[in-house]
């Protein structure tokens, strides 16, 4: 963005060139939490227009609070593909200004990639996985993700332990080929795949046809992996939840489909939901529900609508492309609510084995590695240190390279349950010995001293406040939302109203420099959960 910024800004000989002949279309992300929500997306705006560039289509702003922002991307996406498709002008005004620019881009390699897309719709191309030691028996495995759209290939290249006391957390490696690089802090958002033994158990006891052809329809748009049509088989495997819970919704669709004792029996399920208030059963997945209805006639069709669908998970990238190219590692952690109940996700990556595969996409979120020269306090809990461990890996092999020189004031504060919960323990401490960490506490909540990273941050306040405020540093949070939540109003009541003298005036500082750190893009956070 910042080179695009500069771009813009450039003789106006050149931009005049450029902009009468270039037709754009631009999508905003932005947060309306904060005070000036999209302004880099609207500046960005009024300049092309200003330059004599014309909108392709409206111009869409994303709420990342919004309850479903992705389908507001997908949705422009889809009208910007649809706008470029049918109008030849914007292609032949488009490939004159492509030729002027020269190191903008190559048109027909625009060209070649849009009509790829339009032919396919999605791609299937996957990632074979390869593990070659895990941490613990039952622990997950953990991917790594980037803000390229295209589907990339690789394969797991070594799992090594990384010191989870609770078995829950591993550290994976995918090898990925034909693949340009990541960059640190990037995301890698992962396609679940259903259970295959749970969808034969299914067609078996529900005597459906795994091979019948089902037209999916819009239900194709769930996955990247399905085109207009699949088999049942591939469809389930594919689209359906089968290990999550049972809810209320699944529970009062699938009453219209039994009879006798099973809907007598569901009708008891729900009353149950009813006077607990709860949405979900505590014991039993999908899969056990429908093969515990003898009674139940339904179609493939009716069932996809029913079924719960599979939806991809984020992980942080946890590695630099810098120290090694082809391979991208990640840290997943287990999750097990309060019933004891193992998340989806959670399953599926504990039953991978060498030679697997996973499909997978590289997304881009709110995290990008701070220059050297940048002061910056880095503040994570558990497996969330992940996107922290790829800044500093990518800042040492950069200075290995002779590309940067070595960060100044970087500090990071790292909470945990015990040192045999934290991960990358020895790395970090490596990482503090070269100096590329400045300042590194480790803090435990159930061992030594007892102490969470508030206490820490507000134990070293006076660093804090002079990396953050005289020094104009970056604040980077990792971790719950609930973590997040409470550092924000730690830093606006406390840290960041150093000088304040009384209660009242301290929290106002503190927002009016919280607030200040914001628009000038000095604060980032990645809340999970």
């Amino acid at each position: 963005m910042e080179h695009f910024w500069n771009y813009l800004h450039s003789p106006a000989r050149i931009l005049d060139a450029c902009c009468r002949n270039i037709h754009f279309a631009l999508f905003g992300l932005g947060d309306t939490s904060y005070p000036q929500y999209n302004a880099a997306a609207k500046q960005t705006l009024k300049l092309i227009v200003e330059l004599g560039g014309k909108t392709l289509v409206d111009t869409v702003y994303r709420d990342a609070n919004e309850d479903d922002p992705d389908k507001v991307f997908h949705d422009w996406k889809k009208k910007v593909m649809e706008a470029v498709l049918a109008d030849g002008v914007i292609e032949k005004d488009s490939e004159a200004c492509l030729r002027h620019q020269g190191d903008i881009g190559d048109f027909n390699l625009i060209k070649q990639v849009i009509a790829e897309e339009e032919k396919t719709k999605a791609s299937e191309k996957k990632i074979k996985i390869k593990a070659s030691e895990d941490i613990k028996p039952d622990a997950e495995k953990v991917l790594s993700i980037s803000n390229r759209e295209a589907i990339m290939k690789g394969f797991i290249s070594s799992v090594k332990e990384v010191g989870a006391n609770d078995h829950s957390s591993k550290l994976v490696s995918i090898v990925i080929q034909d693949h340009a690089g990541y960059s640190p802090g990037e995301l890698i958002k992962v396609w679940v795949l259903g259970d295959t033994a749970s969808v034969t158990k299914i067609f078996k006891h529900l005597r459906l046809n795994e091979s019948k052809v089902v037209a999916l329809g819009n239900r194709s748009k769930r996955s990247p992996l399905l085109g207009g049509t699949a088999t049942a088989n591939v469809a389930f495997h594919r689209l359906a939840d089968l290990n999550s819970r049972i809810t209320d919704g699944v529970l009062d669709s699938l009453k219209h489909y039994v009879k006798g004792l099973d809907k007598k029996k569901i009708q008891t399920m729900l009353d149950d939901l009813k006077s607990q208030k709860r949405r979900f059963l505590k014991k039993g997945t999908i899969t056990s529900l429908l093969c515990s209805l003898p009674s139940l006639k339904i179609t493939v069709e009716e069932l996809l609508d029913i079924i719960p669908q599979l939806k991809p998970r984020y992980y942080s990238i946890a590695s630099s492309s810098y120290e090694t190219a082809s391979v991208v590692s990640f840290v997943m952690k287990k999750v097990v609510d309060d019933d004891g109940f193992v998340g989806t996700a959670s399953q599926h990556f504990a039953k991978l084995n060498v030679g697997d595969e996973v499909t997978f996409q590289f997304a881009k979120l709110a995290f990008r590695c701070p220059a050297p020269t940048t002061p910056v306090v880095m503040v994570c809990t558990s497996s969330a240190v992940g996107p922290f461990r790829s800044f500093l890996k990518h800042m040492e092999a950069s200075m290995r390279k002779g590309l940067t020189p070595r960060p100044e004031n970087w500090h990071l504060f790292y909470g945990s349950k015990g040192e045999s919960d934290s991960l990358f323990t020895e790395e970090l401490r490596y990482y503090k010995d070269i100096d590329i960490l400045e300042g590194l506490r480790f803090c435990y909540s159930r061992e030594g001293k007892k102490e969470h990273v508030q206490d820490a941050l507000v134990q070293e306040k006076e660093t804090v406040y002079k990396l953050l405020v005289e020094k104009k540093g970056t604040l980077m949070i990792a971790g719950s939302r609930s973590l997040v939540k409470d550092l924000r109003k730690l830093f606006v009541e406390t840290l960041l109203a150093n000088g304040s003298t009384s209660e009242k005036k301290k929290a106002s500082d503190g927002e009016a420099l919280y607030n200040t750190m914001v628009q000038e893009n000095r604060v980032s956070l990645e809340a999970w959960g």
